[in-house]
């Protein structure tokens, strides 16, 4: 990827209004900052291993426009395909990061487990039911079985899941419309962030001239490499470090269930108590004890502003994808997704579809609750890097200055300003192109 194609994707953000305005002197500022590199910089920087690592999340984009424009395509093929769909995907939390809470969310978003009488009078109320049906019946993916010798699957037990009951083909291997429809129908995510798993995982982990991406790997049961693409198990942009049910690449299996990591989790959420309930506190004690484990047992330990981002909006999943219409999510609830990757006997999908921004929302609520500091290992080391402008600092600061390394501010509005600053025009160009409600506001937070 060329960083001379930088600066014209940047500036495409400038526009964009914030959702979360707290944020947005800071983010404004960090960009900024960013804006007034020089391609030359930005070369010089990139070998610095730290500013490197989220470069490293993002490298290899070799698509061509017309391949981004097939793959813009096929998400409006999936969007119009869906209609008309519940929830207001533009709505936006307007606390403070360290005042969101699960009722300001239900509130604020309008978030319903549940449709009403209106909902039906709309036409928005499908007959959803069960997921687990005659239709999307469990078939289990078994690498002892020949006829599944080529299937994949991979660290998301909601893919895993969604799989094995074939709302997405039950080889593991999706088209952008097999993905978008399958991950609403499944699972109940909104269109905007179909759009956006979409476009990460298909530009940086799938195959864009065959538009099709693996949920796993790229390798049959003995080994053999049976697709080019990675797949999204591959260790980076989506797949990293900290995980709360999987263990760090560097020193263990990042795809597979950790019994260890996964018995702390419901450890923190009431296990054996009688009062289990996965809540933003369990949640937050727990992604501090992983970041715990990575910063003092991985040496290649990587929590980059970006892999920071990113685990904490996953805890949106943890929170609500998989309460779906219940009021509570139950130890067997979570047995069921994360031991056999299976819908539990009843469950349904939340009506109100999850959004970016909610997934964000609880990402920051999360981290509020127990909050860490980025950073990456150097030789064993483990280096904070706080702010987007102390990242780009960096290289001046190995060289006798002092970062500052205050707590984190601002974390989710700068670092996802600085990830799209990296995504080449073309891309950036196809993210503003997509017509799904919500979604132009993404890069805002």
């Amino acid at each position: 990827m060329k960083l001379t194609l930088l600066a014209p994707a940047l500036v495409a953000l400038a526009p964009l209004a914030s959702a979360y305005p707290w944020m947005a002197e800071e983010a404004q500022r960090d960009l900024d900052a960013y804006s007034r590199l020089s391609a030359r910089d930005l070369e010089a920087r990139a070998d610095n291993p730290i500013f490197g690592s989220v470069l490293g999340f993002l490298q290899g984009v070799t698509a061509l426009p017309g391949q981004i424009a097939n793959l813009t395509n096929a998400i409006k093929e999936a969007q119009d395909a869906l209609g008309a769909v519940p929830g207001n995907p533009d709505a936006r939390i307007k606390l403070p990061w360290n005042q969101i809470t699960p009722e300001a969310i239900y509130e604020t978003l309008g978030i319903k487990r549940v449709p009403d009488a209106s909902d039906h009078k709309r036409g928005l109320v499908k007959a959803w039911g069960p997921a687990e049906n005659d239709q999307h019946p469990y078939i289990p993916y078994d690498p002892r079985n020949p006829d599944h010798a080529g299937w994949q699957r991979g660290p998301c037990p909601g893919l895993n899941t969604v799989a094995n009951h074939g709302y997405i083909p039950r080889n593991g291997i999706v088209n952008p419309v097999d993905l978008f429809i399958g991950l609403f129908e499944g699972l109940s995510l909104s269109p905007d962030l179909c759009a956006l798993l979409c476009f990460a995982g298909f530009v940086w982990k799938g195959d864009l001239l065959t538009m099709t991406m693996s949920i796993g790997g790229n390798k049959d049961v003995s080994g053999k490499v049976i697709r080019q693409a990675p797949g999204i198990s591959q260790h980076g942009f989506l797949e990293g470090d900290a995980s709360m049910t999987r263990g760090d690449a560097a020193i263990g299996d990042q795809v597979h269930l950790n019994q260890t990591r996964y018995q702390r989790l419901k450890h923190y959420s009431g296990a054996g108590t009688g009062k289990f309930d996965i809540t933003i506190g369990s949640l937050g004690a727990s992604r501090k004890e992983v970041y715990d484990d990575c910063v003092k047992n991985n040496p290649k330990c990587d929590i980059n502003p970006l892999r920071m981002v990113v685990m904490y909006a996953e805890s949106g999943f943890g929170h609500e994808v998989f309460r779906g219409s219940g009021q509570v999510l139950t130890e067997d609830i979570l047995d069921h997704f994360f031991i056999q990757e299976r819908f539990p006997p009843g469950w349904s999908r939340r009506f109100t579809p999850v959004t970016s921004v909610e997934m964000g929302a609880w990402g920051a609520a999360v981290w509020a609750s127990n909050p860490v500091i980025p950073g990456i290992s150097l030789g064993g080391i483990f280096l904070p890097v706080p702010t987007i402008n102390s990242l780009l600092q960096i290289g001046s600061a190995f060289n006798g200055g002092k970062p500052n390394f205050g707590l984190l501010k601002g974390a989710f509005c700068s670092v996802l300003g600085l990830v799209l600053g990296f995504v080449p025009g073309t891309i950036t160009d196809g993210l503003a192109s997509v017509n799904v409600p919500g979604f132009s506001n993404l890069a805002a937070c």
